[in-house]
This record gives C-alpha cells, structure tokens and sequence, in this order.
C-alpha cells in the first residue's frame, strides 16, 4: 500500500501525517505517470507544506534575532527624568529666583516651572552648574506666589 506525507500549518508549525492510499508525486513524476487530479493535488499541497516549513524556520531564526536586539535597545537607551526644585515664596512686587538641579546627575535638556499664581519670568535657561534656574516676578500687589523651579535631565 502507498503511503503520501501531507502537510499542515498548525499555530506556525508544520505537522506531517502519513496518509495511506495514494501515492506521493513530483512534477515530473505526475507527466509520466498520467497521475489523478488527487495526486496532483496531493503533490501540491506537499510542495506548499515544504515551503511553509522553509518560511517558518526563515521566521523563528528572524524572530530570535530581532528578540535579542530588543533586550539590547532595553539596555542602551538613555532615561530622561525630571526633577522639582525648592519651592520659592515669591512675595508682591519682587523678584525672585529659583534653581532645580539633575540630582541623578546626567544634562540638563530643559525645564520651567509651576506655580499658583501668573508671574512673570524672565529667565528659564540651562544653568552653568548643570541643572534649570529661573528669575521670577510676581506682579500682584496683595497676594505672595509659590513657584517651583523644575529641570528634566538626560541621564548620560
């Protein structure tokens, strides 16, 4: 009794029975032999079977790769943070100035502030000793501000 090998893809992997009955073929072997439209058709799905097990291990040998490279990326990217500076008490009609610093060390790459109430600032800039330093104005004649410098930092 002839036995053929069909394939099957399965979750991406390709599972081989035997199924016994009907005789396996190739290309040239259906031309001389004058095969059934089943062999035909048995030999097809064989050739497909082949070639889906060839592109599955083309896949899993891709996947892994590219699996390995991403724990590489997780290790070698750059982490930003930020960080708030002391709040400053900036009373009506006076200046002030305020500084947040990169306490994980790492650069300066911007920062601001917050506060409670509309000042005025007019400096925001990366300061000489590596952190964030702003000048403030409270415009109010009757109500203190609460303003907190703040940086975010590149850790390098």
């Amino acid at each position: 009794m002839r036995k053929f090998a069909a394939g099957v893809v399965v979750g991406g992997l390709v599972t081989i029975a035997l199924v016994p009955g009907l005789a396996t073929s190739t290309p040239e072997r259906e031309q001389a032999t004058g095969a059934t439209p089943i062999e035909r058709r048995v030999a097809a799905l064989e050739r497909r079977a082949e070639a889906q097990a060839r592109i599955n291990r083309l896949v899993q040998a891709q996947v892994s790769n590219l699996g390995s490279r991403i724990d590489l990326l997780r290790e070698d990217h750059p982490r930003v943070y930020d960080f708030s500076g002391t709040p400053i008490v900036v009373e009506p009609r006076t200046w002030r100035t305020g500084f947040a610093s990169c306490v994980l060390g790492g650069t300066a790459t911007g920062g601001g502030f917050d506060s409670n109430r509309s000042v005025e600032v007019t400096v925001s800039k990366r300061s000489l000793g590596g952190g964030w330093e702003i000048a403030v104005w409270n415009p109010y004649i009757d109500a203190s501000a609460v303003v907190s410098p703040k940086v975010v930092c590149l850790d390098d």
